[in-house]
């Protein structure tokens, strides 16, 4: 490819880049505005009126307040359950994950109380498994709240993909020393426990390993722009 045919490439793809990043920005301070359109709409409702003697007036100014204050006091309450729903569709992946992983660790403590002979050893194993698992919830969780846009312009988080593979490394450790203690467990129960929990940190271990794969794998300008120059 010729020098100033990537140039006018480049050109055109920035301008299509800024053109689309322009367009998320102004969606998103549309969504967010929307909450504040629908709180001045109910204060800029007709909350006046005509000062008289007359009691009867008065009940009148008083109940058209009254009733402008209640649907300022629902539209907020609605915003807010509106916000906590989408912060809970955008946390999804790490609060399931945290969620699984607890149910494990009870799991495994569990078994470890069943057999003293592997018991020390799997109690630390299900503590470190936790700690380690926690960093893998927190890293899930800032991927999922990256911007459409971000990921478009610059690429997904590198960073937290690094710290999801360097903790996937550790529970990969993990389920290794896990099989070696269920094959000495002398307890049937703690050793079927122990087989059981041993094949869902598996399946989670995939599971997270396939999402990073798939974020590896997304479109970015800055991406196509190195793959560009390195053509």
């Amino acid at each position: 490819m010729s020098y100033s045919l990537r140039i006018l490439l480049i050109v055109a793809s920035l301008l299509f880049a800024l053109a689309l990043a322009s367009l998320a920005l102004a969606q998103t301070v549309s969504a967010e505005s929307s909450g504040s359109r629908a709180t001045t709409t109910s204060n800029n409702a007709t909350t006046t009126w005509h000062e008289s003697d007359d009691d009867g007036d008065e009940r009148e100014g008083t109940t058209t307040r009254q009733k402008d204050e209640d649907e300022r006091a629902t539209t907020t309450r609605q915003n807010d359950e509106d916000d906590e729903g989408d912060d809970e569709d955008e946390d999804n992946e790490g609060e399931e994950h945290r969620s699984e992983v607890a149910k494990q660790v009870r799991a495994l403590l569990m078994a470890a109380d069943r057999d003293g002979g592997i018991g020390e050893e799997v109690r630390e194993i299900a503590h470190e498994y936790a700690s380690s698992s926690e960093h893998i919830s927190d890293a899930l969780q800032k991927l999922e709240r990256r911007p459409v846009w971000m990921i478009f312009l610059i690429g997904t988080d590198y960073k937290n993909l690094g710290e999801l593979r360097s903790e996937l490394s550790t529970t990969h450790n993990q389920i290794d020393r896990l099989t070696r203690a269920r094959d000495r467990a002398t307890d049937s129960i703690a050793r079927a426990a122990l087989d059981t929990e041993i094949q869902a940190i598996m399946a989670m271990a995939s599971s997270t390993e396939a999402f990073v794969e798939q974020n590896e794998g997304k479109f970015s300008v800055f991406g196509w722009f190195v793959r560009l120059f390195n053509d």
